[in-house]
């Protein structure tokens, strides 16, 4: 069939066309006359390039209402101080690369500070039952008392407070209640506990001042 007459064409709409249309369409630009077209391979989506903005909600927190991607490059940087080591399985360690990642972007989506601490839960407890040869039937909570037991999470004074939030958010999402919305401040907390409990259960050896390793 022919292409709808001009003035009954939709934004967006492709239209008819000598050249074959295997190949090619036209897509009529709103606000334009219809002569003039945007050429576009056929099958292609025509979608506006659109850069992401700050979450509305983030300009209530200083540090991260400076404007533009400010936010955001403060979130990652404050993600890059975690500790990671080397000696981490890939496992945890993916889950811990990507609770830093939907940190820095909860700059621009405020739900993903709370998705982050989920993964970074999800990373303790997987790192838990690597190190402790648990089975999957052990509990989050039993895995860090055994844990706490053999002196493999940090050092006393370290706030046990904040890993434990984390475990009992990722509890409430995992048996389908609805989540919470965290603040900034406690996602960086919970987050950064996870990141230092792996890091105790899986430390990098140590090494002496010619970089050969001090442990047997």
């Amino acid at each position: 069939p022919g292409p709808l007459p001009a003035k009954t064409r939709r934004p967006y709409e492709c239209v008819a066309h000598p050249r074959p249309q295997n190949q090619y369409g036209t897509v009529s630009a709103p606000g334009y006359r219809p002569s003039v077209t945007l050429w576009i391979e056929h099958g292609k989506l025509l979608v506006p390039d659109t850069p992401p903005h700050a979450d509305s909600r983030m300009v209530n927190f200083p540090g991260l209402n400076g404007g533009g991607h400010t936010g955001y490059h403060e979130l990652r940087r404050q993600a890059g101080a975690w500790p990671t080591t080397a000696a981490t399985p890939d496992g945890p360690a993916g889950m811990l690369r990507t609770s830093r990642d939907l940190y820095a972007h909860g700059h621009y989506a405020y739900d993903l500070l709370a998705a982050g601490v989920t993964w970074s839960a999800f990373a303790v407890e997987a790192a838990l039952r690597i190190r402790l040869s648990a089975s999957q039937k052990a509990q989050f909570s039993a895995l860090v008392k055994e844990a706490e037991r053999q002196s493999l999470l940090p050092t006393p004074g370290w706030d046990n407070e904040r890993l434990d939030a984390g475990r009992q958010y990722r509890n409430r999402v995992v048996h389908g209640n609805q989540h919470a919305v965290l603040p900034p401040v406690i996602a960086r907390d919970v987050i950064g506990a996870s990141h230092e409990a792996v890091a105790a259960l899986f430390p990098d050896p140590a090494q002496d001042n010619d970089g050969n390793s001090a442990t047997p």
